[in-house]
């Protein structure tokens, strides 16, 4: 599963300009009763390809309802 924008701001030598961002989420488990995604990366979508600036996994997770 993943999202998608078309523009994000991103910073460019000090300026900032729209850039296509994607974000993919995988391995979903059930923690605490719900069922949530534990790893995903994000990444600007860049004529020359894609630059992956996160990359993380769920290791615990607190709930405040």
């Amino acid at each position: 599963m993943g999202v998608y924008t078309s523009g994000r701001y991103r910073e460019v030598n000090g300026k900032y300009e729209l850039t296509p961002w994607f974000g993919s989420f995988r391995k979903y488990e059930d923690r605490h009763g719900i069922r949530i995604p534990v790893e995903g990366e994000v990444e600007w979508q860049l004529p020359e390809g894609s630059l992956i600036y996160w990359k993380g996994r769920i290791t615990e997770i607190q709930y405040g309802f």
